[in-house]
């Protein structure tokens, strides 16, 4: 009798636990729309154990996992923890304020790049939320600009996780982004 209503008391914490992580994931999904943001199918598949996700702090500020891709090299940069109230400038200042390994002329400086995002990377999650047709493939990024108004652009479709292209105002194809 005993051992059986321990049973039962672990199904209810398990329970519990099931139903306070389905109002996280429901509140954070509202939010997130509430917010204008479009979000799409997956593209790039992290590895678990890093433990990126998506969250809402306790002052509704939403966090994104944030992955840079520097073209020219084939190398990227993960950004676990960027609240869509912090600017390119804030981040990128951190993730360039060292020479990379891969860059051995030290090119990638935060006053010598320009962030993209690909336009319409992905097809959006929800079938309500509209595609806006672009002729460009790359939306140049204000370095100024917050995450979140950047994530708002109507443009704009986030795979899962925010993806943009750093890229060096001297690299030899950049044309192709502008």
């Amino acid at each position: 009798m005993r051992l059986a209503l321990l049973e039962i008391m672990k199904e209810k914490e398990k329970n519990d636990a099931k139903a306070l992580e389905e109002a996280k994931v429901g509140k954070l999904s509202t939010q997130i729309k509430k917010c204008g943001i479009k979000m799409g199918k997956k593209l790039h598949y992290l590895p678990e154990d890093i433990g990126a996700q998506i969250y809402i702090d306790g002052y509704n500020i939403i966090h994104f996992p944030v992955i840079l891709l520097y073209e020219e090299f084939m190398q990227s940069d993960f950004i676990q923890d960027f609240p869509m109230n912090t600017t390119f400038r804030e981040q990128l200042s951190i993730v360039l304020s060292q020479p990379a390994p891969w860059d051995p002329d030290h090119r990638y400086k935060l006053d010598a790049v320009d962030i993209f995002f690909e336009t319409n990377i992905s097809e959006p999650v929800d079938p309500k939320q509209k595609v806006v047709e672009s002729d460009d493939r790359y939306t140049k990024v204000d370095l100024d600009s917050n995450l979140l108004s950047v994530l708002q652009d109507s443009a704009h479709i986030v795979p899962q996780y925010p993806i943009f292209v750093v890229v060096a105002r001297d690299y030899h194809d950049y044309k192709k982004f502008t």
